[in-house]
């Protein structure tokens, strides 16, 4: 081989060495970390960062009744006459009421033998009103007659852990017939829903 060919060889040899180095240091460069950048005040500054956090929480939605008294005995007489039932509330919502009577009224057991005496009367209708202590609460009332298919309304407001009131009132407009009087008062309380939480 001669000296000029020895010569061209090793430029050769040296080009591609050179590229091989070349190569290997953009692979350095790639694969190393990014390290922050001087914000010229001898602070390290690196690129601002966003991350979105969507929290959602959910309460289960609740309205509970408790009445303690819940078989009540009444002394009728020809006049007006009233009874006041206490009872406790606990909601987180809004609270609607509905009360639902199974008679229609006080019945004597001579209303369902269809037996009428003259001058007495063996049905006395009464009205109902439901109260609640709570700011803004308004009362809900209805008529024993409506109430044979169920009536009631919103309160208004939330009534959390608080007591009412459930108000009967009546007139005859006869006598009474001696003997017993009944009706059944099924209460019914749920939340008007206003305050759920979207799932």
């Amino acid at each position: 081989m001669t000296a000029s060919h020895k010569d061209a060889v090793y430029k050769e040899q040296g080009f591609v060495m050179r590229g091989i180095l070349l190569c290997a240091a953009w692979v350095v460069l790639l694969m190393a970390p990014v390290h922050a950048r001087d914000d010229g005040y001898g602070h390290g500054r690196s690129d601002d960062a966003k991350l979105e956090l969507k929290i959602k929480g959910r309460i289960s939605p609740k309205c509970e009744i408790d009445l303690p008294n819940r078989r009540v005995q009444k002394i009728l007489t020809d006049g007006p006459g009233s009874e006041s039932i206490g009872f406790r509330l606990n909601c987180n919502q809004r609270l609607s009421v509905s009360m639902t009577s199974t008679n229609g009224g006080f019945e004597h057991p001579t209303r369902d033998r269809d037996q009428a005496f003259e001058g007495f009367t063996n049905f006395l209708p009464y009205r109902a009103q439901f109260s609640v202590n709570a700011s803004n609460a308004v009362p809900v009332t209805a008529n024993s007659v409506s109430m044979l298919g169920g009536a009631g309304g919103s309160i208004g407001t939330i009534p959390f852990n608080t007591t009412g009131t459930l108000e009967l009132s009546w007139a005859p407009e006869l006598p009474l017939l001696g003997g017993t009087y009944e009706d059944t008062i099924e209460i019914r309380v749920s939340g008007a829903g206003e305050n759920e939480i979207p799932r």
